[in-house]
């Protein structure tokens, strides 16, 4: 959709996919792109209109939504307010970006639970994503 929309900025990938976070925390991706920040106008039909920053859209295989959102939290991806990963869906996941990335590949720590109180941070894996 967002290629549609002329907001599309360019793909990622998981090296390997699926990707493990640790052993019991794994999902394989879909698809993974960058795109601006956007929203729709009224007419549905009409070409969205840019905001300021990025948004990179994560789709799944697996449901990640019991595992990921609501009040369990088990896991988050990111370990600050800003640059972490919110539910979007019962397979997919976004994170914003107030810049463009400029490295090749992103890397997030992923912690237990969803706690941004630096002494109480658990970290349980790493999640890497690489531009195609």
């Amino acid at each position: 959709m967002s290629k549609d929309f002329g907001v599309f900025v360019c793909e990622y990938e998981a090296r390997p996919n699926p990707y493990y976070i640790n052993d019991t925390i794994y999902f394989t991706i879909k698809e993974a792109w960058l795109e601006f920040t956007w929203g729709q106008t009224k007419d549905f039909r009409a070409r969205a209109s840019p905001h300021d920053g990025y948004q990179l859209m994560i789709i799944t295989e697996e449901n990640i939504k019991e595992r990921y959102s609501g009040m369990t939290f088990d896991w988050t991806i990111g370990t600050e307010w800003e640059k972490n990963f919110r539910f979007s869906g019962k397979r997919s996941m976004i994170c914003d970006f107030k810049y463009l990335p400029k490295e090749e590949r992103e890397v997030w720590k992923v912690m237990k639970g969803r706690n941004f109180n630096d002494s109480v941070k658990t970290i349980i894996g790493e999640f890497v994503l690489y531009k195609k």
